[in-house]
């Protein structure tokens, strides 16, 4: 009994800790970012990782306007055809549009952004609008439905599943309306057993429910 409780307590401090620092992946090519849009925590870190060319990430001064991106914090990477473009802990919140400034990459659309946002104080700003969440995974299918219930519709609203490493397992957009919402998520074939945290993004406001895949 007293090693399932230690493991108990062990599998509960690391969710918690995955939930505060979290390790997001984000894949360069020629002539994309991918995601191109992506929601993150206060404290997350985020990694480019180049899949083919020469690139970098730039967050300062936009390549196509010469205008500053008027970022809350402003970064540039070197240029590199290595596998590592840049890794940055975000500890500033807001929205961060950045570009690639070798060449022509960025009017050829390699163009990006993700949104920090500072969850420490959020739980009561979402109970106001999200009323219920339910998450249920379907073995057969390999589906998650998540059912949650709003009192006023979003129009940036996201779902974000990763593991415990840290790794993102799927993130999608969804479509959240005043009252009851019903959405279904497809995960590859994969997933292994274990433990997966559901994020729901609703206005920058997060929420995580645990799943338990087995």
């Amino acid at each position: 009994m007293k090693k399932i409780s230690t493991l108990i307590v062990f599998l509960l401090g690391l969710t918690i800790a995955v939930q505060a620092q979290t390790l997001h992946v984000i894949k360069a090519g020629n002539f994309f970012y991918n995601p191109s849009e992506l929601t993150i925590n206060l404290g997350d870190t985020v990694r480019w990782e180049n899949e083919q060319g020469f690139h970098n990430v730039n967050a300062d001064i936009n390549t196509i306007t010469s205008q500053s991106f008027n970022n809350p914090e402003s970064f540039i990477s070197d240029p590199t055809g290595g596998a590592v473009l840049l890794t940055r802990v975000f500890t500033v919140p807001g929205k961060y549009d950045y570009d690639c400034s070798v060449g022509s990459h960025a009017a050829n659309g390699m163009v990006a952004s993700l949104t920090v946002v500072d969850n420490t104080t959020s739980t009561d700003e979402l109970q106001k609008n999200l009323q219920s969440l339910s998450v249920v995974y379907e073995p057969g299918s390999k589906n998650i439905n998540i059912t949650f219930n709003l009192k006023e519709s979003s129009v940036n609203s996201y779902v974000n599943v990763s593991d415990l490493i840290g790794r993102n397992v799927k993130i999608e957009k969804i479509n959240a309306t005043s009252g009851a919402n019903n959405h279904q998520i497809h995960l590859d074939a994969a997933v292994t057993r274990g433990i997966y945290l559901v994020s729901i993004v609703v206005d920058g406001i997060i929420r995580t429910e645990k799943l338990f895949i087995q």
